[in-house]
């Protein structure tokens, strides 16, 4: 299994390596960013699941243009694409067919006039310029990371309990109506965010950025084990059983809409991500 997974790490880091090189000869590209845990200045390493943050930083008169044919570029040099898909300000997420996630940030240079002002700014948690045909990137980075400021405890305190009771004070308008599930899935997420700030601060194990994020590792045993129903509102195994009923529901109903509207549908993506999963929810 460890052989496995450093044979997996070791085809990532040469992934990254040829998207570098092969970035690095277009003339509309000016630099390559790598964070998170491929990053050579990350604390946390990689694992078989880490996705891969990329950033590819073009000319603002090509950046369009390169946005819209970079699946095609990247398949034609790279690999096919088993999903393509985006979040928020990720306009291009791949996941390749063992799959491999990798998040691209494709942006024009203008987004470093004003770094302060991005949708995204991952540069205090660490990051690698693996290339800077500008010379001036660097520098511009360094300069938007501002020295933390610090709170008292009595600071930290304040505003996390002021935050989880004006949200506990929300939920009731849902439960009224009946929306159980934006109650669940929406206003539970930020109660369980303030209560994971409120253990990080009392444990002396805080982080500047989501404090759910490596909570298993940072708090003992005990800790977790009180919180866990919380967090899932559910045991394990229930937890397992509801993702399995959602999948097959969700595929139900995909099934059940290419018939009704006689669309096009290839199933390599429900077999594939199935097959991946079906030890995990077993």
């Amino acid at each position: 299994m460890g052989s496995n997974i450093s044979e997996r790490l070791e085809r990532i880091r040469k992934l990254i390596k040829s998207l570098q090189d092969k970035t690095y000869s277009q003339g509309e590209v000016l630099a390559f960013i790598v964070y998170g845990s491929f990053s050579e200045a990350s604390d946390h390493k990689p694992t078989e699941y880490s996705d891969v943050d990329l950033e590819i930083v073009v000319k603002d008169e090509n950046c369009k243009d390169y946005l819209n044919n970079f699946r095609s570029w990247f398949e034609s040099n790279f690999e096919p694409v088993l999903i393509e898909t985006s979040v928020g300000y990720l306009e291009k997420i791949f996941v390749t067919n063992d799959f491999v996630d990798l998040q691209f940030h494709i942006t024009p240079l203008s987004d470093f006039d004003r770094i302060e002002n991005r949708a995204i700014n991952y540069f205090p948690n660490g990051y690698t310029l693996s290339f800077d045909k500008t010379s001036l990137l660097d520098n511009k980075i360094k300069a938007s990371i501002k020295p933390k400021q610090q709170k008292t405890s009595q600071q930290k305190f304040d505003e996390i309990n002021n935050a989880f009771w004006y949200f506990v004070l929300g939920i009731p308008p849902y439960f009224e109506r009946k929306e159980y599930w934006f109650a669940a899935a929406g206003y539970w997420a930020w109660l369980y965010v303030a209560l994971c700030k409120l253990l990080r601060v009392y444990y002396k194990k805080e982080v500047e950025y989501n404090p759910m994020k490596h909570i298993e590792q940072a708090l003992d045993n005990d800790v977790i084990e009180r919180i866990q129903p919380l967090r899932n509102l559910e045991t394990v195994d229930e937890m397992k059983h509801k993702m399995n009923m959602l999948i097959d529901i969700f595929s139900e109903y995909t099934h059940k809409l290419i018939k009704q509207e006689a669309l096009d549908y290839n199933p390599e993506i429900e077999e594939k991500v199935k097959n991946r999963i079906k030890s995990i929810l077993s």
